[in-house]
Parts: C-alpha cells; structure tokens; sequence
C-alpha cells in the first residue's frame, strides 16, 4: 500500500513520511507553514526507511529502565521515563501503517 513513501528530517525534532519527493515535500512545507525560515526548508533531507527511531508500545512482559549509552538492536524493547518503547525502522512502521500516505504527515518527534 505505501510502497513509494519516503522520510524526511524536517528540523532535529521532526521526521515526515510523504508519497513525494524533495521538491514537491519543499513546496508543500513553503506553501503550508508561513513560519519556516528558508534555513529550514534548506535543511530538510531524506533519510533511509532503515534508519530506526524509537515508539511507545503496549508490552505485557517486565522490564527494566535502560542503561545510558547501552546499545539496541531494533526490535528491542525497554523502559523510558516509565514508558515501554520499541526501536523500529521507519521501513517497518509504514509497512505496518493501515492507511495510505497521500500527503507529508509527522511520522516522528522528540518533541513533548
């Protein structure tokens, strides 16, 4: 179903999924936020669907808070700020999307 989707770092806070490429994802942004500097929308880049980012997930098995600096393979599941989280690549959380990507939407944030 989203076969041609692509990934790109808006700000290092923000990660997009879109059925566009570069160009036509730029004139979306210029078109539908005034308050993007041209710094930003210079900045923006795709990055790889295998990159991998962290999201919350319901686990029923325990668990215990992560290490700082302790490496994880994807899949990994542990505890942060009191939240269950999975590492996964954006590849598979779009694969596993039951909706069809028709324009950017915010796949990722580190924002609160």
């Amino acid at each position: 179903m989203n076969n041609n989707i692509k990934v790109y770092r808006i700000t290092e806070y923000s990660w997009i999924a879109t059925p566009w490429d570069l160009n036509k994802t730029t004139e979306w942004f210029e078109s539908n936020f005034d308050n993007l500097e041209q710094e930003d929308i210079d900045d923006i880049r795709e990055v790889s669907l295998n990159d991998a980012f962290w999201i919350e997930v319901e686990w029923d098995t325990p668990l215990t808070e992560h290490i700082q600096g302790e490496k994880f393979n994807v899949g990994a599941v542990t505890l942060e700020g009191g939240s269950k989280i999975q590492l996964t690549t954006f590849g598979d959380y779009i694969n596993n999307l039951e909706l069809e990507i028709k324009e950017p939407f915010e796949i990722a944030s580190t924002e609160i």
